[in-house]
């Protein structure tokens, strides 16, 4: 049964194609469309599941993805796909085109791309010597399809480490990490950098001290309090040793 967990699993293994297919095309010296076969690779699992009949589950998946945003355009075009029987050879042409003609079918894809990282997980699977003519190429076509200041982030400020069985690949603004294990396997954690402890620590010790800087004396010495003012020990009267200074503050 289609779900997101399957659809992540089998975008995870497609994108390990991209580095083939970035060698194959710049043989050809024919154009990479590299936005429209992300798309592909991101839609063909959709269109596969609707030909098996898992209409209903595709349906309620695509839709958790999108929320709110766009008009069902990606899944009526994952319909015709599927009731074709086959995705077009010329899907990446086709999806490129219908992006930069449709900005509402390209609002779509772009956060079907962001919600399942799949830049940032195709960057992770590339070999090192890939990487950067996959960032700058895929930057020129963002460009002149002009959803680059979205993808910006990533593949601008995204810094890539690698090793013989691991690759990494975060990026600054947006908290973005990817691994990957000795089996393939790619992990993606979204979520912002983590804030400085020293900070989260003065935040907390001045609050601290402004509840509590107030100690009355009247519990521990019912003669420090007078009938009209109540004695009290401020705690920003301690000398730095935390010894009480020579006199007592009243409120």
């Amino acid at each position: 049964m289609f779900n997101l967990d399957t659809w992540k699993q089998e975008l995870s293994g497609s994108v390990r194609n991209v580095g083939a297919r970035l060698e194959q095309r710049r043989r050809q010296d024919a154009p990479l469309l590299l936005y429209g076969y992300l798309g592909t690779l991101t839609l063909t699992p959709l269109a596969v599941a609707m030909g098996s009949g898992d209409v209903a589950q595709v349906w309620m998946t695509l839709g958790g993805i999108l929320g709110g945003v766009g008009s069902g355009l990606i899944a009526n075009k994952v319909q015709q796909w599927a009731d074709a029987a086959g995705v077009p050879a010329a899907l990446a042409a086709e999806i490129e085109r219908d992006a930069s003609q449709n900005p509402n079918f390209q609002q779509e894809l772009d956060t079907v791309l962001e919600k399942l990282a799949v830049i940032e997980q195709t960057q992770a699977a590339l070999p090192a010597n890939q990487q950067q003519f996959f960032i700058e190429s895929l930057r020129a076509e963002l460009r002149q399809l002009g959803n680059l200041p979205r993808f910006e982030a990533i593949l601008h400020e995204g810094a890539l480490a690698q090793g013989d069985q691991a690759r990494a690949a975060y990026a600054k603004d947006k908290g973005v990490a990817i691994a990957g294990d000795v089996h393939g396997n790619v992990t993606v954690n979204h979520g912002r950098p983590a804030t400085d402890p020293r900070a989260l620590r003065a935040a907390y010790l001045n609050r601290l001290l402004e509840r509590c800087s107030a100690l009355s004396l009247s519990g521990i010495d019912p003669k420090a309090a007078s009938s009209q003012l109540e004695a009290r020990l401020e705690l920003s009267a301690a000398d730095y040793c935390g010894r009480p200074r020579a006199h007592a503050g009243q409120a």
